[in-house]
């Protein structure tokens, strides 16, 4: 039996866990603050390669789920992958 309450609580996690990591890459990688690498994301017209390089912290909390046997919430952060992989392709191209 599909457990919707859990894909919905893997959705939330996939949704969360990108502007964390977005967060975690500018402070541990660079010397700005987070204000102004948003500018500069928005500046330089950069969302498509910012979302995805905080999507790939998906595949990691996908990986924690898989290995504690959580297929449901594994699901819910694949979808949301599979949505930003969409809307990262229609802002690169379009």
């Amino acid at each position: 039996m599909i457990d919707k309450k859990q894909i919905l609580l893997g959705a939330f996690f996939g949704i969360l866990v990108p502007p964390i990591a977005f967060v975690i890459w500018v402070l541990l990688l660079t010397d700005y603050s987070i204000i102004k690498a948003v500018e500069l994301v928005v500046d330089g017209n950069l969302y498509s390669e910012v979302l995805s390089l905080s999507a790939i912290a998906n595949m990691i909390i996908f990986y924690l789920f898989l290995n504690k046997n959580k297929i449901f919430l594994a699901r819910g952060v694949l979808l949301i992958t599979i949505f930003l992989a969409i809307v990262v392709l229609v802002t690169k191209f379009i």
